[in-house]
């Protein structure tokens, strides 16, 4: 994925969700705090590997890269323990962009889980893969 850098997340865990088969109830999509790892696990697509980062989350303080970003779903469960979501942003070169679709999961106190597909739309790149993501608060 060499020829674009895209924003790839800093938006995703402030909302979380829970379809998983751990008894896990103490679930805060949207309140989430903290620093987090995040990797990423391709499972099907052509964009090819994307590298681990590091993400901060602050309530009230948006991620500035994140600011020329549009949802089109940011729907938080209930019991804070999922989040739908559909946002597309401006590729970091300004020429694109790339659009993210999936669900997240609280799993755990420290750990979310996300299955997440990318489409980018880039003049250097066009493609679309599946990612497994997994954030664990450091």
């Amino acid at each position: 994925m060499g020829k674009s850098s895209i924003l790839v997340l800093g938006i995703t865990v402030a909302a979380c969700s829970s379809e998983s088969s751990t008894t896990f109830t103490d679930c805060k999509i949207g309140e989430l705090t903290g620093t987090w790892r995040v990797t990423y696990t391709e499972t099907d697509g052509t964009c090819g590997p994307l590298p681990s980062e590091t993400a901060s989350f602050n309530p009230g303080k948006q991620d500035p890269a994140a600011a020329n970003c549009t949802f089109r779903t940011n729907t938080i469960s209930a019991d804070k323990c999922r989040a739908d979501q559909d946002w597309t942003c401006p590729t970091t070169s300004g020429r694109g962009t790339s659009r993210w679709t999936g669900v997240t999961t609280h799993s755990t106190t420290n750990t979310l889980s996300s299955t997440l597909t990318l489409q980018l739309t880039d003049p250097s790149i066009t493609c679309r893969s599946t990612y497994t993501v997994i954030w664990t608060r450091l």
